[in-house]
């Protein structure tokens, strides 16, 4: 499922979510709550997540695999790009009305 080539683009993030959750164990509405807060460094000197469950309010204290890391990377490249953008047409639209 990993190597799957898809054009869409919302395709592509469920595709990721659901893959990181299979690394994880983590359900999708509790990936939904997690911040960059919740990833801390172990004592093994380890990426870890540490939450709690929405379900239940238990918390969660896991080492990411390096796949899941690979997926957070991605998604946050893929998040710094839309900000490039979204900067470079706020910067369009201000010269526009400037002119």
């Amino acid at each position: 499922m990993e190597n799957v080539i898809l054009e869409i683009p919302r395709l592509k993030k469920v595709r990721d979510l659901f893959i990181f959750s299979f690394y994880t164990g983590i359900s999708y509405a509790d990936i939904m709550l997690l911040t960059p807060q919740n990833l801390v460094i172990g004592m093994d000197k380890k990426i870890w997540i540490v939450t709690k469950r929405e379900k239940n309010g238990n918390q969660v204290k896991l080492p990411l695999l390096k796949r899941a890391i690979a997926i957070i990377k991605k998604i946050k490249m893929i998040q710094t790009v839309l900000l490039i953008i979204a900067f470079y047409l706020e910067s369009l639209i201000k010269n526009s009305i400037a002119i």
